[in-house]
């Protein structure tokens, strides 16, 4: 699901993915700061002159964080990060316009409405009825006081009845209903090769007059960044290992006082049939596809194979492909009702469909390993090694020490205080400030004074110890052409390459169009011919392969092109510098008698989706109009 989202983390599907999910977390982060509770920390942003405070700000964000985490997420990752810290502020801004529009438009929450929302919450309840005692316990639990979780819930239920007032009024039409069924049940089969600018850079005229002129024009591509110079001395711990010996008792002892280290958690390998519902989806909505869920459950259970039918039914794509196979999970990897269910689980054993923001799951547990705890004679080189590195970084430190209080090293001979230490290098060196190959010593380079002989701390990186010096101050430059010659070769010829690909592309298509064999066109190129077989809208990224089609407008426009070309007729579609050069097997239109079984159901659907849809964009231009008249002012480091 993740990947999921990295790949496609510009569409509006995510928006209101990402948005439910926040929208789940704030409906009851109130029992944690109350409402209109004023934080001497600050305000991270204001809308309409009413504050969001920097700890309502975290304690969302800490919760989403902890959310994606249980997910396998790296809240640092490039692409996921500004994602969640932009929903986070964004969600807490949306709720406070909601507020402002169901004020303008005269709404209101009955005394009635409160209690009977309070009343129907499962966490107050004992036996399935409500209980006083434990709400007030709860309430006093979180520090919240009867009146602020009240107008807490009140809230809620005001930015509900704005919800609905925008919602009420989409519709489907039956022409709506019968195009998207057909998008999403249409089947394609593919032949296909991938033409690359990798089949052209051999091909790729050079002479001198073009590559300097190539240069020329492309100074900023050859620019080099600045550098710090040093000398440096280094102990290798490696070499420190060598003469190390660890014995049986040292062994023994780290392993038994170390025995939580080798404790391996229960797990399981499970396989899952995902079917989702939008993630704003009403209450019949939700029963329609828990409804569909069991008819493949009852499949399943008829004889039906579950990795077939995965396949066939589930909508999640990066384990559909494969049979719904997770792998193996341990506890704290899944969302909970999820974990939950299959931890429950004995093996071969089937789940009854179990409720997710994601929708509803079929889990079979394949395997089931119990937690147990590694024994010595499986981590004993583990251990050994382990130790070993542990006191030759303790030897190789010390010696840098010695050195470095022996000796003013800022000015002495590096090779000079060095003799006698046979395990101590010396050397030079220079360091970017982002250096990928030395990411600790790039940093130490540039945190030094820029003055000669500044001596760094001591520092480990990529298995070494180091002291580094301060020597220079290399600034960014152009190397000259001759210097980077074969540098600026390479670059021309994909550059050069990346052109031929276009123009072979249409002289290709036009070819095939004419007349000239599929095949022969693949050995010319000596290009692999692959194929889809019969595959959906939802499941073409997937066959094609998601690493080669890196932006979601690349995905889409793939799959308009590809279900927008007539059977037995060829095609081109770019994505990024290649080009996929199709030709179309066969089409399969969809089962009338299934559309009319499932036409109810799939109305409720995609009426849901719809509604998701437009009020997201709706939420989007009440915030966008907000900005426009300065009523949200942000915090410039939020921003």
């Amino acid at each position: 699901m993740l990947q999921f989202m990295r790949d496609y983390a510009r569409s509006w599907l995510i928006k209101i993915i990402l948005w439910t999910v926040v929208a789940s977390f704030i409906s009851t982060i109130f029992l944690v700061w109350g409402v209109g509770r004023e934080i001497s920390a600050g305000a991270v942003a204001m809308v309409d002159g009413k504050k969001i405070t920097l700890e309502e700000y975290q304690e969302l964000y800490n919760r989403i964080y902890d959310f994606y985490k249980k997910q396998g997420g790296d809240i640092k990752d490039e692409t996921l990060a500004p994602i969640i810290k932009k929903g986070t502020l964004d969600s807490l801004i949306i709720r406070r316009l909601q507020l402002s529009i169901a004020k303008q438009e005269g709404l209101i929450v009955a005394d009635e409405e409160l209690v009977d929302e309070i009343q129907g919450r499962d966490m107050f309840k004992r036996d399935g009825r409500f209980d006083r005692d434990i709400y007030m316990r709860i309430l006093r639990g979180s520090r919240i006081n009867p009146s602020q979780y009240e107008d807490g819930v009140r809230e809620e239920l005001l930015i509900k009845k704005v919800e609905n007032l925008i919602k009420d009024g989409v519709k489907v039409s039956k022409k709506d209903v019968r195009d998207a069924y057909i998008r999403l049940n249409e089947k394609i089969d593919l032949d296909y090769f991938i033409l690359a600018p990798s089949h052209f850079i051999n091909s790729v005229a050079v002479n001198q007059e073009k590559l300097e002129g190539f240069y020329n024009n492309n100074k900023p591509l050859f620019q080099r960044e600045e550098e710090i110079n040093v000398e440096y001395i280094a102990a290798d711990l490696k070499d420190f290992e060598k003469d190390i010996q660890i014995g049986d008792t040292r062994i023994n002892d780290y392993y038994n006082n170390s025995k939580d280290q080798f404790k391996v958690e229960k797990r399981v390998k499970a396989r899952h049939i995902l079917i989702t519902f939008p993630p704003d989806a009403d209450e019949q909505a939700e029963a329609d596809v828990k409804e569909k869920a069991l008819s493949i459950l009852k499949e399943i259970k008829g004889g039906g194979d579950f990795a077939d039918l995965a396949k066939k039914y589930s909508q999640d794509p990066s384990s559909a492909v494969k049979g719904g196979d997770l792998g193996y999970f341990s506890r704290g990897q899944m969302v909970k009702p999820f974990e939950d269910a299959a931890f429950a689980l004995k093996e071969g054993e089937l789940s009854e469909p179990i409720k997710t923001q994601f929708g509803y799951h079929i889990i079979k547990v394949e395997k089931i390993e119990d937690e147990r705890t590694r024994p010595l004679s499986e981590v004993r080189e583990d251990i050994i090694k382990s130790l070993k590195t542990t006191e030759a970084r303790e030897k190789a430190r010390a010696e840098l020490e010695m050195i470095k209080k022996g000796s003013d090293l800022k000015s002495a001979d590096l090779n000079q205080v060095t003799k006698g230490h046979s395990s101590i290098i010396v050397s030079t060196g220079s360091f970017k400030k982002d250096d990928k190959g030395y990411p600790v010593l790039g940093k130490t380079a540039f945190a030094l004074k820029q003055v000669k002989g500044e001596v760094s701390d001591i520092v480990e990186d990529g298995g070494k110890i180091y002291i580094l010096r301060y020597k220079e101050k290399k600034d960014a430059f152009i190397p000259t052409f001759e210097e980077i010659r074969g540098e600026v070769e390479r670059s021309y010829r994909d550059e050069e390459a990346k052109k031929m690909v276009d123009l072979e592309a249409g002289k290709i298509l036009e070819e095939l169009k004419k007349g000239k064999e599929f095949n022969k066109t693949l050995e010319e190129f000596k290009a692999e011919k692959k194929g889809t077989g019969f595959v959906t809208r939802n499941s073409l990224i997937s066959h094609l392969g998601r690493d080669s089609i890196q932006q979601v407008e690349d995905a889409v426009e793939l799959i308009h092109t590809v279900f927008n070309t007539k059977k037995g007729d060829y095609n081109k579609i770019k994505s990024g510098d290649r080009y996929y050069i199709i030709y179309v097997k066969g089409l399969s239109g969809i089962d009338e008698e299934k559309f009319k079984k499932e036409e109810t159901e799939f109305t409720n659907r995609l009426l849901s989706q719809k509604r998701g849809h437009i009020y997201q964009l709706w939420i989007e231009n009440i915030k966008r109009q907000a900005e426009e008249k300065g009523r949200i002012k942000i915090k410039k480091e939020f921003v």
